[in-house]
Order: structure tokens, then sequence, then C-alpha cells
């Protein structure tokens, strides 16, 4: 189920949400597939929903085998954060309290290692374009061994990167099955990487698992309406309940309100 607008839930705003139920919850995104520039080939990726879960297949061709060039196969799903609702900015830090991102994430790799990016700010559609894109994105699979990474583009995802977190034995593929959430307090420009990795998934919200956080203001002082799921090279990836959250600073009043509090029980506690 696509969940646009805002719900409260434990004092946070929830301004999206999908469990990829069926593939009408497919419908909001924009997909952008590979490019290269000498060859035509047929689609190298597929995109659908398979038991419950968003589903990106990648794959390669070898147009002159055996010789080179391999080309490999690429998809991403963006959607505009203009429907967010409530408290969700597009310049990060000016949102009205921490932002977090939780989502079910695994991936099975192909004849190549399989990549995944979950691409939590973009200021460009298609983040894969070069100058000018800039970003942050979460990056795994296809890294050396179990690496994944937390981290900021500035010309497109493969250029400019700069990992903020860096996890050397991170998320596995399949039968290993991950759930995260990525916080981002605008107050700190502090940004907290949280997960659980085992045989099955948990609910992603309720991690509390801290592997890692840095502090950036790069690219949060600046427009990055754009959000997105993505796959590369070959194999399988797989995304499950993804939601955006704001969690509102406390407003002046209560500030104010609980400050009195403090005080008035102190002066009972004088007397």
């Amino acid at each position: 189920m696509v969940f646009l607008g805002s719900l409260c839930t434990g004092g946070a705003t929830v301004v999206y949400s999908n469990s990829f139920d069926s593939s009408a919850d497919l419908s909001a995104f924009t997909v952008f597939g590979e490019t290269f520039i000498t060859y035509t080939p047929p689609p190298l990726h597929s995109v659908s929903v398979d038991n419950g879960q968003l589903r990106i297949d990648t794959t390669y061709l070898e147009p002159n085998n055996p010789s080179p060039p391999v080309l490999f196969g690429r998809a991403s799903l963006m959607l505009n954060t203009s429907s967010f609702g409530n408290g969700y900015q597009s310049v990060l830090s000016q949102s009205a309290g921490t932002i977090t991102w939780s989502f079910n994430l695994s991936n099975q790799d192909g004849a190549f290692n399989n990549g995944f990016n979950f691409i939590l700010a973009s200021s460009t559609i298609n983040p894969y374009d070069g100058n000018p894109g800039f970003g942050y994105v979460f990056t795994g699979g296809g890294l050396v061994g179990n690496r994944m990474t937390l981290s900021r583009f500035s010309t497109g995802i493969y250029g400019g990167a700069q990992a903020l977190i860096d996890i050397t034995d991170g998320l596995a593929p399949l039968p290993q099955q991950g759930s995260f959430k990525i916080t981002y307090e605008p107050q700190l420009d502090l940004w907290s990487l949280y997960d659980s990795l085992g045989s099955a998934y948990v609910d992603p919200s309720a991690v509390n698992n801290l592997v890692g956080t840095a502090i950036d203001g790069t690219w949060t002082h600046s427009n990055t309406p754009f959000f997105g799921l993505a796959g590369y090279t070959t194999g399988s990836d797989f995304f499950d309940n993804v939601s955006v959250a704001v969690v509102p600073e406390p407003s002046a009043w209560l500030m104010v309100s609980a400050f009195s509090g403090l005080a008035f029980l102190h002066h009972r506690r004088r007397r």
C-alpha cells in the first residue's frame, strides 16, 4: 500500500510509506534504465512487485562476445518528494525535525556482484546523470565483500562520491536479509545508520542497532527534491516496507511549558 500525506505515529509524522503489495504501488515512480552511447541493447532490467516486495532484476550483454564491452543493466525508481506532507522539506536542513528513512532490503548476485542504491535525496530526478546531480545515497551489494556506505555524491551517484559512514561487514547476499533505519538531525547535520541483519526482516522503523554516525551538511542546505530505489549490475534487489517520517522538534510553547513546570517543581521542593 502506498501512503502519501501525513500520519502521526508515536510522535513521528509518517510522510511516505510503501509496502509494495501490488503493481499499483509502482505507479507514482518514474523508472530510468541503463543508457549506452554506442549500443542500443534490449532492456537489461525489469521492475515488478513480487511476493509483496519491490523487485529489480538486472542482467548483462556482450554484444561483441567474446570481445569487450560488457554492458550491465540498471534501474532506478524515482519519486518527487513534493507529496511527502507536513514537516518534510526538500531542503533537508529546513525540515521540522529528525528525518527517518526506514526500509527492508535484500539482494542476490547474478553473473557478477549485484548492487543496490537507496537514494535518500537527489537534486535531479535521474541521479545517475552527471553534473549537476548531487545528494545522499546508501549503497551496497556491488562493493568489495559485504561493504556498504552512506555517501554524498556531487556529479551523479558515480561522481565525486564521499563515504560518510563506511561499514566493511554489512549486508551479504540472500539468504541474509537486512532491515535499515537512517536518520538525519537538521539541528546538528548529524547522520546515523542503524541495521538488523539476519534470516528474516524485522520492523525497520524499530531497528536500534547503531552502526555509524557522521556530521555532514554539504547538500542538506540545498534543494534535493527526489528520492528513489535502484539496482545495478547483475542479479536481483528487493525493497519492502519503505517509509519516511519526521519527528517534529518541540515547539517554543512546549519548551516554555516544560521549563515553567520544572521551575514550579523546584519552587515546591524549596518550600
